[in-house]
């Protein structure tokens, strides 16, 4: 599978999303993954695009995030908050 695919098969994982949208939750989430986000909301009630974000942070592992937004530049799939390497 090319790299193209491989990414978009990691996106389509994330797009299903749980319910915890608690930026704050996403944001300890990101930092224990080693991640970092240059205009991601920590606010607890954050508004949209970044509490459905938060939901996929705080649904999927790590690995899994790490595998779709673990390089600079990678956007998290919503909004324009980008989650990178710390």
């Amino acid at each position: 599978m090319s790299a193209v695919g491989v990414a978009a098969a990691a996106l389509l994982a994330l797009a299903a999303c749980g319910n915890n949208k608690d930026c704050k939750d996403a944001c300890d989430k990101l930092v224990a993954c080693g991640l970092t986000s240059s205009s991601f909301s920590c606010d607890d009630n954050c508004p949209e695009p970044d509490a459905s974000c938060a939901a996929c942070i705080n649904d999927e592992a790590c690995a899994d995030i790490l595998a779709v937004c673990g390089t600079a530049g990678t956007r998290l799939p919503c909004g324009a908050s980008q989650i990178q390497p710390k």
